[in-house]
């Protein structure tokens, strides 16, 4: 093997050992306590989620047919305010992703400035770029889809009963104890 192979075997052998579990979720250390608030703002979105059609109920049960603009105002206010909530979560899960990302590639810049000129020398310009690419690339995907599939799970947990109006009522579910109050 010449010494361009044993460094690129190296690099392999060492780039397999350290991608682990453990060394992925350090990157998010430093974002627990956002990381929270966004989880908890997720639930309280899928809680509030939870009153859009009853709210829309309201609005064409009670509201329009009595022309009470007042009800209507304040329903339609609620309305707009869970849809707030739910878009605050999403800019903010957003938001803590960028800012992950961005300390990985300051992580990996700081890397790449630390390897020998060796590395380089027998290693292929457009192979590094593409690697760390496909890399960065591979984890924003990942983080991406795991915080919209979560988004996605907590909307079914939320919404778990389906039905008519009627066959809901007569379920005796979460949905009849809300609608009578019970």
């Amino acid at each position: 093997m010449s010494a361009v192979q044993d460094t690129a075997a190296l690099y392999d052998d060492l780039a397999a050992r350290h991608v682990s579990l453990r060394r992925v979720l350090a990157l998010f250390v430093p974002y627990r306590g956002r990381i929270a608030g966004v989880a908890a703002l997720m639930i309280l979105a899928s809680a509030i989620g939870l009153a859009g059609p009853f709210l829309l109920r309201a609005v064409i049960d009670v509201a329009l047919p009595q022309h009470d603009l007042a009800l209507l105002v304040q329903l339609v206010a609620g309305m707009v305010a869970a849809a707030a909530v739910g878009a605050l979560q999403v800019v903010l899960t957003a938001r803590i992703g960028q800012a992950i990302l961005h300390d990985l590639r300051v992580r990996l810049y700081a890397h790449l400035q630390s390897l020998s000129l060796r590395f380089f020398a027998g290693t292929r310009t457009g192979e590094v770029q593409s690697r760390i690419a496909g890399d960065i690339a591979g984890l924003q995907s990942l983080m991406t889809e795991t915080a919209s599939d979560l988004g996605r799970a907590l909307s079914a947990v939320a919404m778990i009963e389906q039905g008519t109006h009627e066959e809901l009522v007569d379920h005796a579910g979460l949905y009849a104890g809300l609608l009578c109050g019970g």
